[in-house]
């Protein structure tokens, strides 16, 4: 397939990338956070703080924002869904100090993922592109990636970092952040070469895997006794196989449990290949019908085309809670706002709704225990009334993709 590319203006270029409006700022000596914020609770903290300014951009700003931040990826060999599908009406601008200014961008709603809100975002320094990344929210929790180009490493990648984050929560309101694997080095060379564990472990992320953790204990040990000292790179493919995690500090509790996504796929996949034999429209125009009268929805609501299509791929999995029609007004009507919510201008407002609706959350939690015990059945229930199951074969849950790698920043401590 032929891919082409209209080079035009100067932002189409490393050397002269830049987009005007940013207060100009000198870089410190001596990097910001550079004592290295070893304690977890410091960083929550940071990210907690509040933020001067974070306002959304008019559409002329947007879209020259979109095209900023395709160029960068471009020009050095990448890609990102949610930049190559970016969406100039939804795009956040937060000025961070001393020159930083972090761009978080949404997608369109006919390219956005099922469940979760995914955010492309632009780092730029004096109005110079200097990163990127990605990010996934669902229910309080962020799984977040971030690229410093090689260019801008070292110096201040901890501040950035930081910074992005505490973009994302006063966007978001996130309790939890999480690193993937792949983000810290398993199968990702680049991420194993550039020490991407030691960079996050010192930002404050801990791993969770209890091994992992006393390894990654042992290591910073080393370092400390011997600042000459570096982890060999087999040690850091060790420490690279499980995910990190770091807490906000916002008063609030973080998620008592995480709710996954790929988790949830197998509960509606798990649901269509039994009981619809694997007809994935017939499952769906079962679960449209049901969740609609559950919630008092009109049988012709007159909603933006966007926002039907998300309440009736929503509805999927909103089907699969067996006491639906049982709930209270209340809860049902927030439901339904969530719902439509997941297909609008921005998907903002869906974040704050889905993870604020306890009830919704707490009900796929129990739908999730049933299907690891292999007892959920069509309507997510122990042989609840429903279309009858036909007989086909399981499919197998498919994890979601990632569109374009997200390699990590920082240097191997």
């Amino acid at each position: 397939m032929p891919i082409t590319w209209n080079l035009h203006g100067p932002g189409a270029s490393r050397t002269l990338a830049r987009l005007p409006g940013s207060r100009p700022s000198v870089r410190r000596r001596r990097p910001l956070m550079a004592r290295a914020a070893r304690n977890p609770t410091e960083v929550g903290r940071e990210i907690a703080r509040p933020l001067a300014s974070l306002r959304r951009a008019p559409r002329a700003l947007g879209a020259r924002i979109v095209e900023a931040a395709r160029a960068a990826l471009a020009l050095r060999g990448r890609e990102l869904h949610g930049i190559s599908y970016a969406n100039p009406d939804d795009v956040l601008v937060a000025d961070a100090g001393r020159g930083l200014r972090i761009a978080l961008i949404g997608v369109l709603p006919d390219h956005r993922l099922p469940l979760e809100s995914f955010f492309g975002y632009l780092i730029l320094q004096n109005g110079v592109p200097i990163g990127y990344g990605g990010a996934w929210h669902l229910f309080g929790t962020l799984e977040f990636g971030v690229n410093i180009f090689e260019t801008f490493r070292r110096g201040e990648s901890a501040f950035v970092t930081t910074q992005a984050l505490r973009v994302f929560h006063h966007a978001l309101r996130m309790r939890a952040i999480v690193l993937q694997p792949f983000q810290i080095g398993h199968g990702n060379p680049e991420a194993l070469e550039s020490g991407a564990f030691h960079f996050y472990y010192r930002i404050g992320f801990r791993p969770q895997d209890p091994d992992v953790a006393r390894l990654a204990e042992r290591e910073q040990a080393r370092i400390t006794r011997n600042p000459r000292y570096r982890t060999p790179l087999t040690t850091l493919e060790r420490l690279a196989a499980a995910e990190m995690l770091l807490t906000v500090s916002t008063g609030g509790r973080p998620p008592a449990r995480r709710v996954r996504a790929v988790q949830l796929a197998a509960l509606v996949t798990d649901r269509i290949a039994r009981n619809f034999g694997g007809d994935r429209d017939a499952a769906a125009r079962w679960a449209s019908t049901r969740v609609a009268r559950a919630l008092d929805v009109p049988r012709s609501p007159r909603w933006p085309p966007d926002e039907r299509r998300s309440f009736e791929r929503l509805s999927l999995l909103a089907a699969s809670i067996p006491d639906l029609e049982r709930w209270g007004a209340s809860d049902r009507s927030r439901l339904v706002r969530a719902l439509r919510a997941k297909g609008g201008r921005s998907e903002v407002p869906y974040v704050r709704l889905l993870d604020g609706h306890r009830r919704f959350r707490e009900s796929l939690e129990r739908l999730v225990d049933s299907l690891s015990r292999g007892s959920v059945n069509d309507r997510g229930t122990r042989r609840a009334a429903g279309p009858p199951p036909r007989r086909a074969p399981a499919s197998r849950p498919r994890a979601r993709p990632r569109s374009g790698g997200l390699p990590a920043a920082g240097r191997r401590a």
